[in-house]
């Protein structure tokens, strides 16, 4: 499919302004939550942005169970993909 060398370098553009905007939010993220590139403790993933999390357990109710939670006191760091999947707390 052709397209004009105008449409490509708007494109282009984009990406780039796209690329800076996750940039920006991974340093605010980095230097505001104690986050930095390292191993995450949850799924073992090196070279991640990862931030300090307190490990939190749910336990849903049902009918012979009444619904809990607890927070860990440990601190991990963990990725985006973990904190995306598994419940947490941030880490003061």
């Amino acid at each position: 499919m052709y397209q004009s060398p105008t449409r490509v370098a708007r494109v282009q553009v984009e990406r780039t302004k796209t690329r800076q905007m996750a940039n920006r939010r991974l340093n605010v993220m980095s230097s505001d939550q104690g986050a930095g590139k390292g191993a995450c403790h949850s799924c073992g993933s090196t070279d991640e942005y990862v931030i300090a999390v307190h490990r939190m357990y749910v336990v849903p109710e049902d009918w012979d169970t009444k619904p809990a939670q607890s927070v860990q006191d440990d601190i991990e760091m963990w990725c985006f993909s973990c904190r995306t999947h598994y419940p947490h707390v941030l880490a003061d």
